[in-house]
């Protein structure tokens, strides 16, 4: 009787690799809070990039890091200042406000601040990162690649979307 039982293991998980191999992949930007351990994932459309939107912690003035996903990383592609002072602290040369960048990360941790927060933008969907914690607390930003089948199972085990901006 085992023998019997062993064919039909092996066709069955031959039948599961073969519906693997064929479901979508979703890439995505995992957004993980380090103290808590929840995470979101923020699916990536229209060209897998996303904007770091912040205001600089000495001189005020406001920070936007255009990323894109590549591959297992991303890649700082500019930063946008209107503030001398920044791109100067920053070490950039050159007239602003665009400074173009393009150093590879393979991920980037976060705290997050009390005062006016940083969001994580793309398109016109933004996430404030003090919705995803409190403050001091640290969120690492990673871009992955999951299945549809994945997204299901994170769903159900609590993971969650990005939360909503409200108007």
């Amino acid at each position: 009787m085992r023998r019997l039982h062993r064919p039909l293991l092996w066709a069955s998980g031959l039948g599961l690799a073969l519906a693997g191999a064929s479901i979508p992949w979703i890439k995505s930007l995992e957004i993980r809070n380090l103290q808590t351990s929840s995470t979101w994932i923020l699916t990536l459309e229209g060209g897998e990039r996303f904007v770091l939107l912040y205001e600089h912690s000495m001189y005020g003035g406001e920070v936007r890091e255009n990323y894109r996903v590549a591959g297992p990383g991303m890649i700082v592609e500019s930063v946008e200042t209107m503030y001398p002072e920044i791109a100067e602290y920053y070490g950039f040369d050159g007239r602003g406000p665009v400074y173009p960048v393009g150093r590879g990360l393979s991920e980037m941790s976060l705290k997050v601040r009390a005062s006016s927060g940083s969001q994580i933008i793309r398109g016109a969907y933004s996430v404030d990162l003090a919705r995803i914690g409190s403050p001091g607390q640290t969120v690492r930003l990673r871009p992955t690649t999951i299945s549809l089948l994945q997204w299901v199972g994170l769903n159900l085990m609590g993971a969650k979307r990005a939360p909503e901006m409200p108007n």
